[in-house]
């Protein structure tokens, strides 16, 4: 982690893509190559079509969308009461 690293490596780093990352032998056969929109698609359409034919859930899903929709209407709350809001309250109110 960036916590254990030498005073004299920390900060900011160009982590380059590859074979060796998830999907990365597919995507980028080679080093360096960046990762844009279409490649997300690809990952998303793979991934999609993976948890049809495997009968599983792919994540994220629509449920974890409606928690972060929640956590982030809690977020507006809390800023438009200036005080703290609890998400169980937030959620109940609607």
């Amino acid at each position: 982690s960036f916590s254990d690293d030498p005073s004299d490596a920390k900060g900011f780093r160009t982590v380059y893509t590859g074979p060796a990352h998830p999907y990365g032998e597919a995507l980028w056969p080679i080093p360096a190559l960046g990762i844009g929109y279409g490649e997300t698609k690809i990952i998303e359409t793979h991934d999609f079509i993976k948890s049809i034919v495997e009968n599983t859930e792919v994540s994220p899903n629509f449920n974890d969308g409606y928690q972060i929709a929640l956590i982030s209407d809690a977020i507006l709350e809390s800023a438009e009461k200036a005080t703290w809001v609890s998400l169980d309250q937030s959620a109940e109110n609607r």
